[in-house]
């Protein structure tokens, strides 16, 4: 899977990159966490200066092109995770 966020979903979501590390997790929430973890990371963002997460890249700008070319060149899932869309209020 490769998931695409902006920087405020991405900082609420890092919290699954250590969440294993917390006692008592249920099944559940351990199985997330491994699904996060496997997961490659975008994250649209011109304020991020560095990631607190493996598999994750910073991109600049949200660049359509960018994001077909992603999807044309993946055979697996992509989620898009936000409260906004770029370009939209």
């Amino acid at each position: 899977m490769t998931a695409l966020y902006g920087r405020r979903m991405y900082e609420a979501m890092v919290y699954w990159e250590t969440a294993h590390t917390m006692p008592g997790q249920r099944p559940l929430f351990q199985e997330f966490t491994g699904i996060w973890q496997a997961a490659d990371k975008i994250v649209f963002s011109k304020t991020l200066a560095s990631v607190s997460s493996a598999r994750t890249r910073i991109e600049p700008a949200f660049e359509p092109s960018l994001v077909r070319q992603l999807k044309s060149a993946t055979k697996h899932e992509m989620r898009v995770g936000g409260a906004t869309r770029p370009g939209r209020p």
